[in-house]
């Protein structure tokens, strides 16, 4: 029977590493968000320069604690947020290069994740320049009022000009997000007329057909706990489509985008052929990464390691010289498989189950003979020759299909 630490550590995209940038500024918070961020009014200007300054700081003493890290084949970067398209150009440059001193970089993927109303021609150019060949645009929907009460900073005509302007500058890919199910005023508790939601979802996905992103992240709003919004909600003051048309918003993106050419790859992503997120596959597939800055996760050297999610915290240990990441604690067996399963089974076509076997360390079929009897039967999952997947169904009750695994 394998240690904790070979699962974690032999599954068949274990070798490829990425690294993961911090990024925690905004322009405002948004009431749905539940990321680390902090708005210009939180966080002053010399705030946000010592974090910047500590995101090169922290890979010096990673390296330091982990020297194994050097060297390493490095295939993508992620600058995430917040908006780490707030970044000066110059600044992005300096830590791209300073990757490129400490790994071994070839055909490396360097995604930035970019607010619309931040995509001026000159900067998306700069950025391009310093090394980033892939911009994320976190348009959430092309509605006014839909941007007006997610509390976005960005108009439907400032998404429109960056789809424009990082088309024309050639970008070797980019995409953009659309959200999905999102929550509307509701002073008497009646439930959102659900055509009406349809319609005006399918409005969104038809603007974003028009401007042909290689991929399109579409997701599901969720309401997290200590958000404005899971508040809101608490207090009868929001309303949620309800279940049905979640249902139908889930199906309406996948018909509509499959049908205009787009591969649904993962449970809430579609890509073109080549397109798909090397760095989130990585994820999905089993891979190890280094995440810098304030709340970034980590996992290599077959342990998981979060930094703190305070910044006070973060900037001492890092200013010490100590790693900020503390190594999780190590779950039990059972649910170090079920968490590979679940990443395995987000993406569409599923994984092989000589795959599985070899990442869990035990015999799939055997292990869970069970557990498929039960969501084979219920029309969840298909194991159809050597590989599993979900059907359609179980990609719309996928949170359910997982936890039968842990």
């Amino acid at each position: 029977m394998p240690s904790h630490e070979t699962l974690a550590r032999c599954p068949e995209g274990a070798r490829r590493f990425g690294l993961y940038l911090h990024v925690p500024f905004c322009l405002s918070k948004c009431p749905y968000c539940d990321f680390v961020s902090f708005s210009p009014e939180v966080l002053d200007e010399t705030g946000r320069e010592a974090l910047i300054r500590a995101l090169e700081d922290e890979l010096t003493v990673a390296l330091r604690a982990f020297p194994e890290l050097r060297g390493r084949a490095l295939d993508t970067v992620y600058f995430g947020g917040g908006t780490p398209s707030l970044l000066e150009p110059g600044v992005l440059a300096h830590l791209l290069d300073l990757a490129h001193g400490v790994f071994r970089c070839a055909d490396l993927e360097v995604t930035l994740e970019c607010n619309p109303v931040t995509a001026q021609m000159d900067r998306l150019a700069a950025f391009q320049a310093a090394g980033v060949n892939r911009i994320s645009l976190g348009v959430q929907s092309f509605d006014p009022e839909t941007l007006r009460r997610l509390g976005r900073r960005h108009s439907a005509e400032d998404s429109r000009e960056a789809c424009r302007r990082v088309r024309e500058l050639g970008f070797r890919s980019w995409g953009l997000d659309l959200i999905f199910g999102t929550p509307l005023p509701s002073e008497d508790h009646s439930v959102p007329d659900s055509q009406s939601v349809l319609n005006g979802f399918e409005r969104d996905l038809e603007t974003a057909i028009t401007h042909r992103p290689p991929h399109l992240s579409v997701y599901g709003m969720t309401l997290h706990e200590g958000t404005p919004f899971h508040d809101r909600y608490g207090a009868g003051q929001l309303t949620l489509p309800d279940e049905e048309t979640q249902r139908d918003l889930f199906l309406l993106a996948r018909r509509r985008l499959t049908a205009a050419g787009w591969r649904h790859y993962e449970i809430s992503n579609y890509a073109w052929p080549g397109h798909e997120s090397r760095h989130n596959t990585l994820y999905w597939s089993g891979g190890e990464y280094l995440g810098l800055g304030v709340s970034a996760h980590s996992c290599f050297a077959g342990r998981r390691r979060a930094n703190p999610a305070d910044a006070a915290a973060y900037l001492d240990r890092v200013r010490k010289g100590q790693y900020p990441a503390e190594a999780e604690t190590q779950p039990c067996e059972r649910s170090l498989r079920g968490e590979r399963i679940m990443l395995a089974l987000r993406q569409v076509e599923g994984v092989a189950v000589a795959d599985l076997d070899r990442s869990l360390g035990c015999d799939f079929r055997k292990t869970y003979s069970q557990e498929l009897v039960r969501l084979c039967g219920n029309g969840l999952l298909q194991l159809d020759g050597e590989r599993v997947a979900l059907t359609e169904e179980g990609l719309l009750l996928s949170d359910s299909v997982f936890e039968e695994f842990f």
